[in-house]
């Protein structure tokens, strides 16, 4: 080689060498909003120059600068998903596919080398995900499981796993991998099998390896050849987690265990060597993902699974530890157990109102109402009269029931005028809640409410202002989630609002009495002072509420500023500060309020938007009905008629029909 051309190489090489030295030292100590910035001044551009020129040099020229490169991106998108993104955009993650496929043979590549693109799997999103799939990613580093460095095949393993896992995690429902036909085609899971599982150096190595097979057969036969190894490596895998107190892994072993249980033939493998004993030992992990993954890898053999299947989960569950988890602090865990304990006690239900819930929904009006008429609302009946004496083993038919019911009534409104009376549904459904201990009381509760509460509220606006309604809630005050209370006082204020028989906001509420007698306006106030965030949702609940019960009179010095500063704060102002009468709320710019409300993107917030609107449209006269005509953005309504929220869904329904009805 020419001494001139040599002399422009090293020259470029010190270039290179100087500039990656400057940015690693300044993103070393970085903050994740100052490796954001570096990265939007175009530093992801320049890494790919480096990695283009590296590629025609000599590998002593090569290697450093390819390692540099490296470490820089693994720097830079460490936990930083918007940086992330900008290199992907910028086209590194293709660079970094050439680098690990074509530029290091075998041995070369490092731990540094395979983590970079690694983390694009951890920290780009989904989408991300998804295109390095489209890329061929998979395709391209899958010959790393032959090398001899084991954090090497770990991570080529972790980004396999991340690219293929089923990004919804627990379904109610058995999902099919869209990728497992192609990489079952292109030898992937062949070398997930012999390079990862058979031939894997270490425990973790064959654990992670069967996880991703795991995920791929999800609700599909796996290879005879394949399943006994595959579910012995994932249950072994539950043991050394156990052992280890290996949280991390051992939420992705039961993922894929899951995933392999929506398939019958995989059960009997599954509860091989005694694998339910575990359970007691999963239990006393403190993890809330661990308690759902275990138990919704149960209730699918429990719900699809053969007699004996069920018999083998009967005898083997720890059942008065699994008892104590219906008053877990995590609302999603306490639904799992609930539901756990109706499926083994409540087994023919369980099995009769969950097929009742898929067939209702394709159902028409005139259906919904002979089958309600037939005895389907009687038998609801009977369930909600029998759980109240046993809470912990009704309580998951109880859930199902609603479930039931929610869709009947959604599609037929008519069907709840019928069940306002004595003994009706919601009266049975009450009854219930006074039976639920606080501690028990989950979120699925106020999910069914609110839409019953509405429904309720169309029929009868005054129907649930009455004590023996308002009692439960008041108990469940007493929960200690705060997730929980802040749902809990959210569903208060919506039956608390103050409008009376006629459809006027009345001047006095007429609940203050009892809610002051027995001690609930106080318990109130009480949680009202102990939130410290005046932006907390509880917190604003409270001061709805509070102010609810103190129309036309002054409120007490003790919380009175606190009280009226939340209620200026809220998005909702001009609305609560105005309570006299429909012609009062509706003065000033109360059309373009109301847009704001409807508009806006806060749930909270459109939410109530929505209810205000159906509640001037349905008691207000003509020119209240025109106002509110004027501030509503139904382009916005019809879209929220697809809300993934059924009482959102339900209102923006009835809103749209009540808009377009108006003249």
């Amino acid at each position: 080689m020419p001494s001139s051309s040599f002399n422009s190489f090293q020259t470029q090489f010190s270039k290179f060498r100087v500039y990656l030295a400057q940015l690693l030292v300044e993103i070393a100590g970085a903050s994740v909003e100052e490796r954001l910035i570096i990265s939007q001044r175009g530093e992801f551009v320049e890494l790919i120059n480096i990695l283009k020129w590296a590629r025609d040099q000599d590998r002593n020229i090569a290697r450093p600068l390819q390692e540099w490169v490296c470490k820089a991106v693994e720097l830079l998108i460490c936990k930083n998903k918007e940086s992330a993104q900008i290199g992907f955009q910028a086209g590194i993650v293709a660079e970094l596919q050439t680098l690990l496929s074509k530029d290091l043979n075998l041995e070369e590549v490092k731990y540094i080398h395979i983590n970079s693109l690694k983390l694009f799997t951890n920290y780009g999103g989904q989408e991300i995900e998804k295109k390095m799939f489209e890329m061929n990613i998979i395709q391209s580093i899958v010959h790393n499981l032959k090398s001899s460095y084991s954090k090497v095949v770990e991570k080529t393993l972790a980004i396999i796993y991340n690219i293929v896992r089923n990004v919804k995690g627990i379904s109610e429902e058995p999902q099919k991998n869209l990728y497992l036909e192609k990489l079952q085609k292109e030898g992937i899971i062949i070398a997930l099998y012999q390079d990862g599982i058979q031939n894997g150096a270490n425990d973790i190595i064959r654990v992670r390896a069967a996880e991703s097979i795991g995920q791929l057969y999800s609700n599909t036969p796996i290879p005879a050849d394949m399943k006994e190894e595959v579910i012995k490596t994932l249950r072994n895998g539950v043991e050394i987690e156990i052992r280890d107190n290996d949280v991390f892994n051992l939420y992705f072993n039961l993922l894929a265990l899951s995933c392999l249980a929506w398939n019958i033939d995989n059960h009997d493998e599954i509860l091989k060597a005694n694998f339910i004993s575990k359970t007691q030992d999963i239990l006393m992990i403190d993890d809330s993902y661990v308690h759902q993954y275990i138990f919704n890898m149960i209730l699918i053999i429990l719900k699809i699974g053969s007699q004996q299947s069920q018999e083998i989960l009967k005898k083997g569950l720890p059942f008065p530890q699994i008892r104590e988890f219906t008053k877990n602090k995590d609302t999603d865990v306490k639904q799992f157990a609930f539901l756990l304990l109706s499926w083994v006690s409540r087994h023919e239900e369980m099995m009769k109102f969950e097929k009742l819930k898929k067939e209702i929904v394709g159902k028409s009006k005139n259906e919904i109402t002979r089958l309600a008429r037939d005895g389907l609302m009687e038998e609801i009946h009977s369930i909600l009269r029998e759980a109240k004496s046993n809470v912990e083993d009704n309580g998951g038919l109880v859930l199902v029931v609603c479930d039931v019911a929610q869709s009947l009534f959604k599609l037929n409104g008519e069907l709840m005028k019928h069940e306002l009376s004595e003994n009706g549904f919601i009266d049975l459904l009450f009854q219930y809640y006074e039976a639920v201990l606080p501690s028990q009381f989950m979120i699925k509760y106020c999910d069914h409410l609110s839409v019953f509460i509405l429904l309720v509220q169309y029929s009868d606006n005054l129907f649930l202002k009455k004590e023996k309604y308002l009692n439960p809630f008041i108990r469940f005050l007493d929960c200690k989630a705060e997730s929980e209370l802040s749902r809990i006082l959210l569903t208060l204020i919506v039956i608390l609002s103050p409008v009376n028989e006629t459809g006027q906001i009345q001047q006095k509420d007429e609940t203050r009495c009892f809610m002051e007698y027995n001690g609930a306006l106080n318990h109130l106030i009480q949680i009202f002072l102990h939130y410290q965030s005046t932006f907390n949702m509880g917190k604003v609940c409270c001061a709805i509420a509070i102010s609810f019960l103190h129309k036309a009179m002054l409120l007490p010095d003790e919380f009175r500023g606190a009280v009226i500063e939340i209620l200026k704060t809220n998005a909702l102002k001009r609305l609560a500060e105005n309570c006299g009468n429909h012609s009062d709320i509706i003065s000033g710019n109360f059309a373009t309020v109301l847009n704001k409300c409807i508009s806006d993107t806060d749930t909270y917030i459109y939410d109530h938007g929505l209810i205000l609107a159906l509640n001037l449209l349905r008691f207000g006269s003509e020119d209240v009905q025109q106002k509110v005509k004027e501030g509503v953005p139904i382009e916005r309504v019809r879209n929220l008629m697809t809300n993934r929220n059924d009482r959102i869904q339900l209102s923006a329904e009835l809103l749209n029909q009540r808009i377009t009805e108006i003249s």
